[in-house]
């Protein structure tokens, strides 16, 4: 069941909402969402939002803007909203959680879900998306000596810095790998699993990490050509290509998210793999060409190599570093272990058998690459995105042991030539397993959008009345099969109609969604919570008595009566028992609608019965 939904700015478009904070969802609508702001519905296009369900905990983080006047000069560059009351606050140095002045409310500090990202600060949630801490250090300026120190000397300086140093150094060591299966020149190779490296930094981190990379791309050229002024050119080239295609991709295709839609995919392919690497594949040959490793007339080899070489990092490696980077926990159930490992053993097995030279057709050289799209087809289908692009680098990497060795449709005479080949293989097969991986998982979380809207309300999350009659239906024959009884509880808003007229539907809506959040939390992991109708509410209690289910009722309707918003609003409430109050579905709901009625008459002659009056 879904819980109620919330919504947030995350444009810098006047829509009359507040910079960062988070309002109620009444209702959704295929372009619009209606937000309740002060008492008063507002649409704004669901383009512009970031909605999620149940009520944020953490703080927002939002650059001051340039035309702030209210905002005290002692806040500096950035101050944060409360995810509860919405009031802003002063952030001091970097906190990881912070106290509401306001509302007394202690909340974690969202520093990865900014409201915008400051200028020059590409985030990893898209263009508008959040820089992480590092990268906020590399932009903002405090306003404060105080600020500044306590960001000197806080542990995040630490882990920043040691964020630089593992990034440079994971860039060196994967050069270093790339370089060792050098054929036409030191200085090109075919495998660059460091330029994948390098973007998906950027993407996930900021582009605040570019002198991690200038660092490792020198470190790593210099190893070779032993020139500082070749090697700082060729580590330019390498820092430049980084940050346009980490620039393109947040511009065009979501930032790290663009590995969630297929177009986004071929996006990235073109624009990080095709377009930034002619940068690096540039340099590295006119580098070589006027440094003497090479004579002018291989510039042409050497660029084709390079460019190569990197797009195929980029597609290959970048991929599933952001898929692990989003999801990092593996939750598989055994089950599911078990048939990845399978997944993974079988796609050794393929690989060996096609590119090392492990078949019956031994060093034939047939054409057996096909036998690839079995593993690849099993994970796209079988697994998240995740799962086929590391099964994409693990063919890979067998793939490319078993050409260096002679072996596979790919080995030709040539050593350049045939990892050229490879690569070109590796690349197109990359994109396109990666393609229907998110094809396929897009389709099943549409499916289950479209199989929970068939079974729930949507106002209020809670399911609706076919759902509750399956309930009821299976619990009747459970009670019937067993000789226990089970309740089933009716709850009716009072003075609805009185709400809408005074407030309006808006607010009429709220008030829905109030109730349905008190069921939810009234109610055990085996009840179910459903809406009956108009403004009536259910909740089927399994193997509940009378006495049991008139205290869940009695607690709700407290509940709702001190939740603490405006309007106050509560509930009348009804009971009726299986098998007491009736056999079939009908019965039942008959016996809980008079049980209701009757509450609420009697309620109505308390409210009616005038006041003794006292003796003179």
């Amino acid at each position: 069941m879904m819980n109620a939904q919330w919504a947030r700015l995350e444009t810098t478009e006047n829509r009359r909402l507040g910079r960062g904070a988070w309002y109620r969802v009444a209702q959704l609508t295929t372009a619009d969402a209606l937000l309740a702001v002060n008492r008063q519905s507002v649409a704004v296009p669901r383009t512009s939002l970031k909605i999620v369900g149940g009520r944020p905990r953490s703080w927002t983080v939002v650059p001051r803007p340039n035309d702030a006047k209210s905002l005290p000069v002692l806040w500096g560059d950035r101050y944060a909203v409360c995810p509860g009351c919405r009031n802003r606050a002063r952030l001091k140095g970097i906190p990881d959680r912070l106290q509401c002045p306001r509302c007394h409310r202690t909340y974690r500090v969202g520093w990865d879900e900014w409201f915008t990202a400051p200028p020059g600060v590409v985030g990893p949630i898209g263009g508008t998306g959040a820089p992480d801490r590092g990268a906020l250090r590399g932009s903002l300026t405090f306003s404060s000596r105080e600020a500044a120190m306590n960001a000197t000397l806080s542990p995040d300086s630490f882990r920043r810095a040691a964020l630089l140093v593992g990034v440079a150094g994971g860039y060196f060591l994967a050069g270093q790998l790339g370089l060792r299966l050098a054929a036409l020149n030191p200085s090109a190779t075919a495998v660059w699993p460091a330029a994948g490296i390098a973007l998906a930094a950027l993407l996930i981190w900021g582009r605040s990490l570019w002198p991690a990379i200038l660092v490792g791309g020198f470190l790593v050229h210099w190893a070779t050509t032993r020139s500082v002024a070749g090697a700082l050119a060729m580590g330019a080239g390498d820092t430049v290509e980084a940050l346009l295609g980490a620039y393109l991709v947040q511009r065009f295709a979501r930032g790290r998210r663009a590995i969630e839609r297929p177009r986004d995919i071929f996006t990235l392919a073109v624009l990080a793999g095709a377009v930034s690497t002619v940068v690096s594949a540039s340099a590295s040959a006119l580098v070589t060409a006027l440094e003497g490793l090479a004579p002018w007339s291989a510039v042409g080899s050497i660029w084709m190599t390079r460019w190569l070489g990197d797009a195929v990092g980029d597609v290959v490696v970048a991929p599933a570093l952001l898929l692990w980077a989003r999801r990092p926990r593996v939750r598989w159930r055994l089950a599911e272990a078990l048939e990845v490992a399978a997944l993974l053993a079988s796609t050794v097995l393929v690989g060996v058998a096609v590119f090392a030279g492990a078949s019956p057709w031994g060093e034939g050289h047939y054409p057996l690459e096909f036998l690839c799209l079995p593993p690849l087809l099993w994970a796209a289908f079988r697994f998240t995105p995740r799962e086929a692009a590391t099964i994409v680098v693990v063919l890979s990497a067998v793939a490319i042991a078993g050409t260096l060795a002679g072996f596979g449709p790919f080995a030709r005479p040539a050593y350049g030539e045939s990892l050229l080949l490879l690569q070109a293989f590796t690349g197109v097969t990359a994109v396109m397993t990666l393609v229907l991986a998110t094809a396929v998982a897009s389709h099943k979380e549409a499916e289950d959008r479209l199989r929970h809207l068939a079974v729930s309300d949507p106002l209020t999350g809670l399911a609706n009345y076919r759902e509750l009659t399956e309930a009821l239906e299976t619990e009747i024959r459970r009670s019937s099969r067993t000789d226990r009884p089970f309740g089933l509880v009716l709850a009716d808003l009072d003075g609805l109609k009185t709400i809408n007229d005074r407030y309006g539907h808006l607010v009429g809506s709220l008030a829905l969604r109030r109730v349905a959040e008190t069921l939810l939390a009234s109610c055990r992991g085996i009840d179910t919570a459903a809406r009956f109708g108009g403004d009536e509410f259910a909740l089927v209690l399994p193997e509940t008595g009378d006495g049991a289910a008139w205290r869940v009722a009695r607690r709700v309707a407290e509940r709702v009566a001190r939740d603490g918003e405006e309007p106050r609003i509560s509930v009348s409430i009804g009971v009726a028992v299986h098998p007491r109050d009736g056999a079939s579905l009908d019965d039942l709901l008959n016996a809980a609608d008079r049980s209701l009625y009757a509450a609420k008459a009697q309620r109505r002659e308390a409210t009616r019965k005038p006041a003794a009056r006292p003796r003179p």
